[in-house]
């Protein structure tokens, strides 16, 4: 039998018999270095952008008026505490020390580092237990059910998300706007909730028709939980509540497109 055979860098990985590192673990290879500084460069450019007066002002506009995760007994007890906090000279005079150029920890406030994340671990410890977890799940169900507060909240996400249509919306809209001119629009972004729930595609010539594109992997049994007849079938129930026709077209379809045409063709005409 042979022996198992470990990276020279002392990761601790196996690697194949006839190696002695893993790929970019040997810090003496060239290109270890050339991947390390390409990757420094990105992230470099990516904090300059993220540090921009501009972006800034973008994420700040962005959360105005968003809705705090804290309720206001909650925002309200913190703000009590830390006034009361803050009126204690040695803690004042403790955080201008920290704040003040040139400070360094000393042995004193590195104990009282340790404490303070011993306690943040309790602390967390308190939140992941099975009964916060469950205290606080009930509160986002019971808050879920507030009509106001779902709409608010699901349009606050897209707005967020920016989203724009994928490889197979944009191959998908290409062959509805050739076959009806005129007749669909991509909403998928968010724009317009129907129960809710976000359309991909909705006709604006007068009909009551709606076009939904299903990923093969997001709206698989193995993400749903359900399977692909009846995932269907709920999607399409859903809208036909609100008066819609919906007609679901799967990923791939896309790739047997006169059988596709036949398909939306139909639906259309129906």
């Amino acid at each position: 039998m042979e022996k198992k055979k470990y990276c020279a860098c002392g990761c601790g990985e196996e690697v194949a018999p006839n190696r002695k590192y893993i790929n970019r673990h040997n810090w003496n290879d060239p290109a270890y270095y050339r991947l390390m500084s390409e990757s420094r460069k990105k992230l470099k450019e990516r904090q300059g952008y993220l540090n921009s007066p501009e972006t800034r002002k973008k994420m700040s506009e962005t959360h105005k008026g968003k809705p705090c995760h804290q309720s206001k007994k909650e925002q309200k007890r913190l703000s009590e505490w830390s006034k009361n906090l803050w009126k204690d000279p040695e803690h004042r005079e403790k955080m201008a020390e920290c704040n003040a150029p040139g400070w360094k920890h000393t042995k004193e406030t590195r104990k009282k580092m340790k404490v303070s994340r011993k306690e943040l671990k309790e602390r967390q410890g308190y939140l992941c237990s099975p009964e916060a977890r469950k205290k606080i799940s009930e509160a986002s169900k019971k808050r879920w059910q507030d009509p106001e507060f779902r709409e608010k909240t699901i349009k606050a996400t897209f707005e967020a998300l920016t989203i724009f249509p994928n490889k197979p919306e944009r191959q998908l809209y290409k062959l509805l706007k050739k076959l009806f001119p005129g007749e669909y629009k991509y909403v998928g972004d968010g724009k317009i909730l129907i129960g809710f729930k976000s359309p991909d595609f909705i006709n604006i010539n007068g009909q009551k028709k709606l076009i939904e594109l299903f990923g093969d992997y997001w709206h698989s049994k193995a993400v749903t939980g359900l399977p692909k007849k009846v995932h269907r079938k709920q999607r399409q129930e859903h809208f036909a509540d609100y008066g819609y026709k919906c007609c679901i077209v799967w990923q791939h379809e896309l790739k047997d497109l006169p059988k596709l045409e036949d398909k939306l063709v139909a639906f259309h005409n129906k």
